[in-house]
């Protein structure tokens, strides 16, 4: 494994972190905690010291079962950096959901509290919240990181018939005519290096300075095969190229006219534009 620095922080982790979504009872897809442990445990030997999870993930099982899976895994604590997210409802009432101080003060101990940890390493938004002032949001997190709860906060196999790709999540994002030319392209770059589709798709993620670490999901243990050796893979310029060319750019799903927000909240929106 190979290990860099998380953006422009110090901290080091490996260049896949494993995303835990997957773990708890959310969907058909996912996973118990008995068939997560496998997995936890596989990333761990190959040095994977990166887990990224979410308070919404199966309604807080995945950072329970993630939490438990380390402990039980004895994998050290210093050597570990999790992620866990913050914005989505965990539950009924007017302030269980968004990046109001109140919210993000609750949910930061309660993930802790599922996660069986003092701190996490990295705090992040799930969503952008128009109905919060950002300077509410930021002071907030500032405060987490301030209490030691948080280190740091706030910077951001697929093909076209995955059982997620069909789901409501999926949405039908991922199945446009564009999609299927880059999955064809994929298929004849990693039919020409001899290696698999889901490798090249991450050696090219790799490729980019931007990225620290692709987060990758797994149901299965042989999911995490193609990634691993995805570290080792080296694309050319022209495959990255050929790669790329045929990929349309996604519409903006969501989007909403200036007109729908007052300007205060316009300004905010700019604001964490520029910040990312």
């Amino acid at each position: 494994m190979k290990y860099v620095r998380m953006g422009s922080t110090g901290t080091q982790v490996s260049r896949l972190c494993l995303g835990c979504m997957s773990f708890g009872g959310m969907a058909d897809w996912t996973l118990n905690e008995e068939d997560s442990l496998p997995i936890v445990k596989k990333a761990a030997e190959a040095g994977i010291n990166f887990f990224d999870t979410a308070d919404i993930y199966s309604r807080g099982q995945s950072e329970e079962i993630l939490g438990r899976a380390l402990k039980a895994l004895a994998i050290r604590r210093d050597e570990t950096v999790v992620a866990t997210k913050v914005f989505n409802p965990m539950g009924r009432g007017p302030n269980r959901g968004g990046l109001s101080r109140k919210h993000i003060m609750q949910s930061i101990d309660e993930s802790l509290k599922r996660l069986g940890m003092d701190y996490v390493d990295l705090y992040q938004i799930h969503r952008f919240d128009y109905q919060t002032p950002i300077e509410e949001t930021i002071e907030a997190l500032d405060d987490v990181v301030k209490a030691g709860k948080a280190i740091h906060v706030l910077a951001g196999s697929r093909d076209a018939g995955t059982t997620r790709s069909k789901s409501a999540m999926g949405g039908g994002r991922y199945n446009r005519p564009a999609d299927q030319s880059v999955l064809d392209t994929l298929k004849a770059v990693a039919k020409a290096r001899g290696e698999s589709q889901a490798q090249v798709a991450i050696a090219w993620l790799l490729s980019k300075p931007a990225v620290t670490a692709p987060i990758i999901g797994a149901t299965k243990l042989a999911h995490l095969d193609d990634p691993i050796r995805a570290v080792e893979s080296a694309l050319s310029e022209d495959e990255i190229a050929a790669l790329e060319a045929p990929y349309v750019a996604q519409a903006v799903i969501g989007a909403m006219k200036a007109t729908d927000f007052p300007p205060r909240e316009i300004r905010a929106r700019s604001a964490v534009q520029l910040a990312a």
